[in-house]
């Protein structure tokens, strides 16, 4: 996702080729300019400022200038974001540091202090004059080939640099928002991210780690105070901002041996945990947050849970992290189930991958899936009936099916038995005076899947228990309803399912 602009365009016979003397002119031109030296000089016979707009025009084609003055910041950002100018910039960057080799001091070249300077610049109103909140900074960090520019200057800045970039212009109102979301602002993003170890030569190691983590604090800063990270987690772009950081985390803490990783990583993700527990119905319920809540919650199990590596508070922790996920923590509703996820197309799949990370962990994680089974079978919405309505609801419904088929996958036998029970509930009203609740869902184009899901995992036993006050069993209840699977798409499939669990009783 981080591809420079490619070298190797096709030759184009209006475009003058930059020669070694030009990019010297340039680089005195943009130096005398951008520093405003020598400024009493541009309207002089020779006019450096209109030889500039000559070289740009013959290199990157016409631009329209506002008037005869020379606006350089119009003339530089125009340079930053144009193909051929993004990679004259680059270019002259990277001789500029390797000039000096590895101990060059970056912030003393003359193109990074022009561009600096330009990138500085904050846009008012034309009628009002009063600041817009946008900068030159945030509008080349979002452009198509500006946002290399930046990623340059990321790569190659020292930590004073880079912490002056956050901390004393206003990117950092626009910088996990605006800029994140959008398409290209975010490569620029996650490359700041992806930079934070780079080492200032000629530092030692003690030093080095200090202002590593100063400028892990700055971005953890940002993402508390300036962003909106609930939108960061359902935008297609800035999502991956937040994986950049998590995955940078679990480089710098997770994978190697910090001391007390666990609190470390707490407090640099806390954010990430406070935004999805209070917003879950909201960001689990879109394509891109339901991903996203996902990952986070596998990188979170390897922070805090796997191996126990988080120790008791990690585990803890993330149990606490995916209960308030899986349950709902209003007043009225407090440890139910959280059905809203369940029913939904996104949403259910966070549900399913809670249900089996808990099946397939010891320990307190377990006691997950053991709750969130109780209470499927305890009604807290109809408590004076015997029936559940609401779980026969969720047995025909198209999303809240899939969780209920992990449930029986990963179950115990006594989760089998309340399910057969609830199978086999009387009613008069069914066909044949058939349970109502095997034959409604068993007919049901939906609901029958999670009848197949059961047959397969049942415990052999309970085919043959007559829990029916008549004494029929639920193998004997499903045969009964065969002739109801007639004509059906799903008849086939259904019929072979009663067949492979009629053989599997009889063994």
């Amino acid at each position: 996702m981080e591809s420079t602009p490619s070298r190797h365009d096709h030759n184009n016979n209006n475009n003058k080729v930059v020669t070694p003397s030009e990019v010297v002119e340039l680089k005195e031109l943009l130096l005398r300019s951008i520093l405003h030296v020598d400024r009493q000089n541009y309207n002089n016979v020779n006019n450096p400022f209109e030889n500039y707009k000559l070289f740009v025009t013959l290199n990157l084609g016409p631009i329209q200038f506002r008037d005869n003055h020379c606006d350089i910041v119009t003339l530089l950002l125009s340079y930053c974001k144009n193909q051929k100018g993004c990679r004259t910039l680059q270019t002259i960057m990277e001789e500029e540091y390797s000039a000096g080799g590895a101990t060059n001091e970056v912030e003393n070249s003359w193109i990074i202090q022009a561009l600096l300077s330009a990138l500085q610049h904050n846009y008012t109103h034309a009628s009002s004059g009063a600041p817009t909140g946008i900068s030159s900074f945030s509008e080349v960090m979002a452009d198509s080939y500006g946002n290399f520019i930046i990623q340059k200057m990321f790569l190659l800045f020292n930590k004073k640099m880079r912490r002056f970039i956050l901390t004393e212009t206003n990117l950092k109102f626009n910088l996990f928002n605006n800029i994140s979301n959008s398409r290209h602002g975010t490569f620029a993003v996650q490359k700041l991210i992806e930079t934070i170890p780079n080492k200032d030569s000629g530092r030692d190691a003690e030093s080095n780690t200090r202002l590593t983590e100063e400028e892990e604090n700055i971005i953890a800063d940002i993402f508390n105070q300036y962003t909106n990270v609930k939108e960061l987690l359902i935008n297609e772009y800035g999502v991956h901002v937040v994986y950049k950081f998590l995955s940078y985390i679990n480089t710098r803490y997770a994978e190697g041996n910090h001391p007390n990783s666990s609190a470390v990583i707490f407090r640099k993700v806390s954010f990430i945990y406070f935004t999805i527990i209070k917003n879950k119905n909201i960001i689990c319920n879109t394509k891109n947050g339901c991903c996203a809540v996902q990952k986070v919650i596998k990188y979170f199990f390897n922070f805090f849970y796997e191996g126990g590596k988080g120790g008791e508070e990690g585990s803890n922790f993330f149990v606490q992290f995916v209960s308030g996920i899986i349950f709902n923590d209003d007043q009225n509703n407090a440890g139910t189930n959280n059905y809203t996820l369940c029913s939904n197309a996104f949403g259910n799949y966070v549900i399913g991958l809670i249900l089996e990370i808990s099946f397939t962990n010891q320990g307190p994680l377990a006691t997950v899936l053991q709750q969130f089974s109780a209470n499927l079978f305890h009604d807290h919405f109809h408590p004076p009936q015997k029936n559940n309505p609401l779980l026969l609801s969720l047995c025909k419904n198209k999303f809240s099916s899939n969780v209920l088929e992990k449930v029986l996958e990963y179950s115990e036998e006594g989760t089998m038995r309340k399910y057969t029970e609830f199978l086999l509930f009387p009613s008069t009203t069914a066909l044949g005076g058939h349970p109502v609740n095997l034959t409604e869902i068993v007919t049901d184009s939906i609901g029958n899947y999670v009848i197949q899901t059961y047959l397969r995992y049942v415990p052999s036993p309970l085919l043959t228990t007559p829990f029916h006050p008549t004494g029929l069993t639920v193998l004997q209840c499903l045969k009964d309803a065969i002739p109801l699977l007639e004509h059906r798409k799903f008849g086939e499939k259904m019929k072979s399912q009663i067949k492979l669990a009629e053989m599997k009783a009889n063994e």
